[in-house]
């Protein structure tokens, strides 16, 4: 939830500085608050895998680590935001 919260204040910040309404900013808003939580959603499994598995070197964690390392690099490089704009 303190995600969302800073995905809305975010949200806020950039609606502030441009308050034109456009289909390609819904988007952006839309993909960087699914982004917060798919990522949410993976370090709480990663974190319950490792508890399961009882090592960060099981093959299992470390498949996980790496999905979510890749995609936070996505993320942080703009990638991901593109591509979900382009799907829609």
């Amino acid at each position: 939830m303190e995600k969302y919260e800073e995905c809305i204040t975010f949200g806020k910040t950039g609606h502030a500085e441009d308050p034109t309404n456009n289909e390609v900013k819904e988007r952006v808003a839309l993909a960087i608050c699914n982004s917060y939580q798919t990522i949410e959603e993976l370090r709480r499994e990663l974190a319950r895998l490792v508890q399961e598995k009882g090592s960060f070197t099981d093959e299992v964690v470390v498949e996980l680590s790496q999905r979510l390392d890749g995609y936070i690099y996505a993320i942080q490089s703009g990638r991901h935001i593109q591509s979900k704009i382009n799907e829609e």
